[in-house]
Parts: structure tokens; sequence; C-alpha cells
């Protein structure tokens, strides 16, 4: 059977494999817990207002904002998710807007099985292997389980693996022509990848470094120009959106603005500073929130009792308020207190506030900057090896079974814990071995794709620390291949032996 015969065969496969998944976890929601649903369609989401609410608002009112406080708003989700709903519901309703998205999301997971086995058969050079690979990611359902929702990583592994493919097809193919179409094609993909997911566009490097690889020998002048159209091509979408902004807001935004000085509530400078201390110990974010959310509501509500502040003192580790005092802690707590009501007024009436943060903020701001620098220095091993650890444990220790019936309708059953042992083990290797590929290769344009992948690792393992199971899936694929390609080489040299 031919290669081509091989891919398709598998698209469809994984196709029917996700429908069946993702309709058996529909019926079980819809039976069990309908409050989950959205229109009884997908599986809503606290992310919900920014994906799809925002384009229900831009239909129904002709724009994306009704007030001035929502021109902010406006600008922390990038559009590349909400614009494929949007192109639904001018022609549909919500309900069927959302029917449709949900097939453009499965179209898209066929399509990305389709180009994993040409990556898998052209970076193993071996179609066994590649099989294998693509069946594990194509048929178990721990790379599916979002395709019923509105979120980016419904569809972000599936345009990653597209846009991979067309960069693997331009370094074999031989004709210029087809060379250039497949760059084009590949730089259209990263824009919308960009659009879609931000920090995904540290795979834009691979661009950069297939030209240089496919072009080297060529002129200069020539290489140049390549660099310039595709890489123009590849931030197009960005810019556009970036443009949108500054017209809008008449100022420069980062790729996901979520603290705006101008925006009151939860997430201003004295959270994001509260959160850089916190991740010096805590590996899990849900932990954070979960204490400090309800601290900030009671605030907001008026409670600044000392049991408040006791409450959220409680649950930081020992050694950490024994180091600090409670005395202290408490004293940083009460000017948190206070820089959360320097906002009150404008968060209870929806007002926007100054492009500076209030005295109040800066105080405690700074009070808090000091707590990060000092625990940093008292407990390093804790913050730069121990807490980063842990969090790569949460990371990869994990089945990424999501999906309802996983958790809820069929959890104990014999067959669904073997299922779940299964996809672990499957995670957590492909995980630990996919860091060992950047030292075994020799092909710069592969140590890059594999370097990039230990880097979007560490950054989430190390810098952004409060991660969600779900930030990982679009690497799966990727990371699927490259310990696909350690355990081949492992296999290899003890056969030789």
């Amino acid at each position: 059977m031919s290669s081509n015969k091989i891919a398709i065969l598998l698209a469809s496969l994984s196709f029917m494999v996700a429908f069946f998944v993702n309709e058996l976890n529909l019926h079980h929601v819809k039976k069990e817990a309908p409050e989950m649903l959205r229109l009884g369609q997908t599986i809503e989401t606290a992310d919900d207002d920014g994906y799809i609410k925002t384009y229900d608002r831009l239909i129904e009112h002709g724009s994306f904002y009704d007030e001035d406080l929502e021109k902010y708003n406006s600008v922390i989700r990038t559009p590349g998710y909400g614009v494929s709903y949007f192109i639904f519901r001018l022609f549909l309703n919500k309900e069927k807007a959302l029917v449709a998205q949900k097939i453009w999301q499965f179209l898209l997971f066929a399509i990305s099985v389709y180009c994993l086995f040409f990556i898998a058969e052209t970076l193993l050079k071996n179609r066994c292997w590649a099989l294998i690979t693509t069946s594990i990611y194509g048929l178990f359902p721990f790379s599916m389980g979002f395709l019923y929702y509105t979120l980016t990583e419904s569809i972000t592994p599936a345009i990653l693996i597209v846009f991979i493919y067309f960069l693997i097809k331009a370094s074999v193919e031989q004709s210029s022509k087809k060379i250039n179409t497949y760059y084009i094609f590949a730089s259209l993909s990263f824009a919308y990848l960009f659009i879609v997911r931000p920090f995904l566009g540290v795979f834009g490097v691979l661009i950069f470094v297939f030209l240089w690889h496919d072009y080297k020998r060529g002129k200069i002048v020539k290489l140049s120009k390549k660099i310039i159209l595709y890489g123009a091509l590849s931030i197009s979408f960005m810019v556009f959106w970036q443009v949108r902004n500054y017209s809008t807001l008449g100022k420069i935004t980062s790729l996901h603005p979520i603290y705006q000085n101008e925006m009151p509530g939860l997430f201003r400078s004295p959270h994001k500073a509260l959160w850089n201390l916190f991740k010096g110990w805590e590996d899990n974010g849900a932990n954070f929130h979960q204490t400090i959310v309800p601290f900030w509501e009671r605030i907001n509500n008026g409670d600044t009792t000392y049991s408040s502040i006791e409450q959220v003192i409680n649950k930081m580790p020992e050694y950490v308020v024994e180091y600090f005092s409670k005395e202290h802690l408490n004293n940083v707590f009460k000017k948190y207190e206070l820089a959360v009501l320097s906002q009150q007024h404008y968060y209870q009436n929806r007002l926007v506030m100054s492009s500076d943060i209030t005295n109040e903020e800066k105080l405690v701001v700074s009070e808090l900057n000091a707590l990060e620098q000092e625990f940093k220095k008292e407990f390093w091993f804790i913050y730069h090896v121990k807490t980063p650890l842990k969090v790569f444990k949460n990371l990869a220790l994990h089945s990424n079974l999501s999906l309802y019936i996983f958790q809820s309708t069929f959890r104990g059953n014999v067959f669904m814990e073997i299922l779940r042992w299964l996809c672990l083990m499957i995670h957590l290797s492909t995980f630990t071995l996919c860091l060992i590929y950047p030292f075994i290769n020799k092909d710069i344009k592969l140590i890059t794709l594999g370097g990039i992948v230990l880097f979007y690792l560490f950054y989430l393992t190390y810098v952004q620390r409060g991660i969600e199971e779900r930030y990982t899936l679009p690497l799966l694929a990727i990371a699927l291949i490259l310990s696909a390609y350690v355990l081949k080489n492992s296999f290899k040299q003890i056969i030789s032996k």
C-alpha cells in the first residue's frame, strides 16, 4: 500500500474514532451534567467570553464592544480562533454555528493526522515506525479531547502539524516552483497559528532555519528576499491585529495583555506580583486561584476582616510563613486589601482607569516584589529546581484523558483504567524521551525543532509554572515523533552491538 493510501486510511479512522468518542461524551454530559454544555453542542468554558461571546456581540451589534471598558477587554484574546466561528455565524444561528465549528475542528484533526504520517515517515525514515507513531496519535483518545470545546487547543495541534508538514515538504522537494508554493503555505499556516495562540509563535524560528538550510548555497540576496517575503507573510495576520489594537486603544499591546492598567478587576499588577511570589513554591496554578480569587472577592465585597487574610496565610507552606512571619505577611496582605479597594469604585461602575496604577497598588507591588526576591535568595533550590520539577511532573504525569466520560461516567471501569494507565505511560515516556532528541540528531533543522520543543517545555515549567494539562497538547504529536526517533535510534544501537 502506498504512503498516500496509508495516510488517508489513518486520517479516516482517526476521524471516526474522534467522532465516536466525542459524541459518546456529549451524550453522557447531556444526561448527567447538562449545565456543562453551551446550547447542547460544545463544552462551555470560562474562555468562551473571549472566543465566542465577543463574536456574537460583533454579529448582533456590529462591534467588539458596547462601552469604553470593553475596548480593553477586546484585545486580550487574539482573533484567530473566533474568526472561524464568526464566519459560521454570518450564515447560521448560534447553535448551528457551534455545530459547524465542531465539524471544522474534526476536519482539521483528520487533515493533521494525514500530514503527521508524512512528517513521521520523513523524519523517522521508516514506514513502520511512522505508522505506529501516527496511529498512537490519531487513534488514542488523549489527542482528541478538546474537539468539542471552544478553545484554541481544539485546533492549534492540527495547525502546528500542518505548518511543519509544509516545511518538511519544501525541504525534500526538488522543483523550485513547488518549494516556493510549500513555503507560502507554511508561512500562511504559521500566520494563522500565531494569531490563534501567540506563544506558539516560537515555532516561527523554523521558517528561517529551513530557509537558511535550503538556500545557504545560493546568493545571499536570494536568501534575504526569501526571508523577507515569507517572514512578512508569517507575521501579516498578527501585524493587522496589532494595528487594529493601536487604532482602538492608542497604545501598543502585548500578545496577551491580560494585565492592563486601564482595566479594573482581579487581573492587575498586585495580582501579577502576588502570583510571581506564590509560584516560587506553587506547582499548580489552580491552587493559587482557589486561594486568591475568593480572597479578592471578599475584599471587593467589603470584607477586610483578619480571618480573611488568615485563610490565605494558612494555605501557604509552613516554612514560608515561619521565615517571613505571620505578622509581616499580614501587613503585606492588608496593603493588598487597600490596593483592591483603591480600584473598587471603577470595577463596580465599569469605568476605565488611568494608564498608571494607583499609589496603593504601587506600594503593595513593591512589597510583594521584595518578598519574591528574598524567597529566591533564601530558598533558591526550591525556586529554581524543586518547584519546576514538580511542575514538569504535573505536565507529563497524566493520561490527558480530560473528557467527562473518562473522569466520571466510566471512572473505575477495568477497561477504562487500563486505557488510563496506557495513555499515562505513553504520555509520560513521550515527554521524557523527547528531551533527549536534540542531543542525538545532527540535522540543524531537526535539532531546531527539538530545541523549540525543549524551550517550550522549559517556559511552561520554569517561567509560567501555572500550567493546565491542555497547554502541552499542541506539542503532543511532535513530541511523539521525537521520542519515536530516540527509541528507534536506541534499538538500532542495541541490535548493532
